[in-house]
């Protein structure tokens, strides 16, 4: 058993990095399989501790989930990111970008890989 993989998770976990569900979900896992991963007892699956191990290494140098103010800021910078909801409602995330920073291009990816529909807030005028 990998218990650095299980300890990073923990304290991914145990200091707010991430959520149970939301990182069980990142590392293609269902909602629900890292509920025990705080307690000593827990003994997860080789397959498991594979996805995790994976996931773990795929983003070890950037947060998968930032505060508010790193979305601010990549705002005021024109770049699209992700909002996504709280992690107990629909399991979705809306892509988003500065209306005065929309590009043709920027649509075509929210209209390709989004998938959803592209709403804009307007004032009367």
């Amino acid at each position: 058993m990998d218990t650095s993989v299980i300890a990073r998770v923990r304290t991914l976990v145990e200091q707010g990095g991430m959520s149970r569900t939301a990182l069980a979900r990142a590392a293609g896992l269902h909602a629900n399989s890292l509920r025990d991963c705080t307690k000593p007892s827990w003994n997860p699956t080789a397959d498991t501790l594979d996805k995790l191990g994976r996931f773990l290494s795929d983003n070890d140098e950037r947060p998968v989930i930032v505060g508010i103010e790193a979305i601010i800021e990549e705002a005021r910078n024109g770049r699209m990111f992700i909002l996504v909801d709280d992690e107990d409602r629909e399991n979705e995330g809306d892509l988003v970008i500065p209306a005065q920073m929309a590009t043709p291009q920027a649509i075509n990816f929210m209209a390709t890989h989004g998938r959803g529909l592209i709403c804009l807030s307007l004032t009367k005028q």
